[in-house]
């Protein structure tokens, strides 16, 4: 298992190749885990970015075709350090490719989700356009290089909002309309 994250906002209009950050399965952190804050770096920020799951195997998948591949919407966390000032999303694999640097949401099917979701955290509404995130693409894009397996993670955007790690703190993000809980955890 994959898990490929786009160093993107949601507003950004294109992909490109050079900003995928490929990380192993020993960077997620199973649902109903306590993130434990790393000390290697000074301070840590949370990102949060829909994903997808890929539900079968394929590699030069058309855009044309690239929605047969995922069914299913998650929310994501990334645990992002922030060194001298300046976050540190890609480029070095010691900093970005740590032991429960993802946190990863219950899994919902993208049809029992509208276009733009509201979604509200710590008393922010965050508006989420599933249209934004450019999974068709992203799934062409990346199944040129890489042969996409059942269970890769793909997450092509983050959301318009940065959450501070700090210790003894919980993050919790639900649908506006439904109460519907998206992402859960709490930080130690």
């Amino acid at each position: 298992m994959k898990l490929l994250l786009f160093d993107r906002e949601q507003a950004d209009e294109s992909l490109t190749p050079e900003s995928v950050t490929l990380l192993t399965d020993s960077a997620l952190l199973h649902p109903g885990n306590p993130l434990f804050i790393p000390d290697f770096a000074p301070d840590f920020i949370i990102d949060i970015m829909p994903a997808i799951t890929v539900n079968r195997l394929g590699k030069s998948i058309p855009c044309r075709f690239a929605s047969r591949y995922y069914s299913v919407l998650s929310l994501i966390a990334r645990v992002v350090p922030v060194i001298d000032g300046e976050e540190v999303r890609h480029g070095n694999p010691t900093l970005t490719n740590f032991d429960n640097a993802v946190i990863t949401g219950p899994t919902i099917p993208l049809d029992s989700i509208p276009e733009k979701l509201s979604l509200t955290c710590d008393g922010k509404e965050i508006i989420l356009d599933t249209q934004k995130c450019l999974f068709d693409q992203a799934i062409e894009l990346l199944s040129n290089n890489i042969t996409l397996k059942i269970g890769d993670i793909i997450a092509t955007s983050r959301l318009p909002i940065k959450i501070p790690a700090k210790i003894d703190s919980r993050v919790e993000i639900t649908g506006c309309s439904n109460a519907t809980t998206f992402l859960k955890f709490r930080m130690k």
